[in-house]
């Protein structure tokens, strides 16, 4: 049995002994909460939206719900009901993050860069975030910090591709680099996000080019 395969029957497993709780006893906020971070991971966020929404009714302590409402909303693409709920609850750097992430995803460039600058620990989640949002701005330097903030080993794919669109126009070796990186941690995102990005460096290479023949 593969890894794969082995997580998805021990997550079935743990899905239909939270439901076999909640049966027992519907009150428990803490079943809830579990059984929608398992249905996170199995990726049907619609399921855990359906089913926090119901428990609202049915525990005791409802606000305890809130942040993995805030989290099934935005996983099913609802940016500006996950905002409400994560409004109810204390500002802390997860709270913060994922306001951040919820204001990107409706192009609020602005308010998601308050909300992510206002994390206190920031860590690999938090530089990315706040280099798409600068990329969204149009701010090549500030997203390039935030993506060289994160430790070389630890460079996801699309970091790695995002540091080669920030560094091409300054240094189209350096930028090359990186979307080998990219390409050979990852050959399927990179070919997908390359296609997105191809306007924006043609862009690039053609004002570099330009710059060129202005010197001549």
């Amino acid at each position: 049995m593969t890894n794969e395969a082995k997580n998805e029957k021990d997550n079935a497993k743990e899905i239909k002994r939270l439901i076999s709780l909640i049966d027992q006893n519907p009150a428990v906020t803490k079943n809830y909460n579990d059984l929608a971070e398992q249905l996170f991971l199995n990726k049907s966020a619609d399921l855990a939206q359906e089913l926090l929404q119901k428990a609202l009714t049915q525990v005791n302590e409802p606000e305890e719900l809130y942040y993995n409402l805030a989290l099934a909303d935005y996983f099913v693409g609802d940016f500006a009901q996950s905002i409400v709920y994560l409004d109810k609850l204390p500002q802390n750097d997860a709270v913060l993050y994922q306001k951040g992430l919820a204001y990107f995803k409706q192009n609020q460039f602005q308010k998601a860069l308050a909300f992510a600058m206002s994390i206190q620990e920031k860590d690999n989640n938090s530089s990315e975030l706040l280099a798409d949002i600068w990329l969204g701005l149009g701010q090549m330097a500030q997203a390039k910090e935030n993506l060289l903030a994160i430790s070389a080993k630890e460079r996801s794919a699309k970091v790695l591709f995002l540091l080669g669109v920030t560094t091409l126009e300054t240094n189209k070796d350096a930028s090359m680099a990186f979307f080998d990186q990219a390409e050979k941690k990852d050959p399927k995102y990179f070919a997908e996000t390359k296609k997105q990005y191809d306007s924006l460096l043609n862009l690039v290479k053609q004002g570099k080019n330009n710059e060129i023949s202005r010197e001549d």
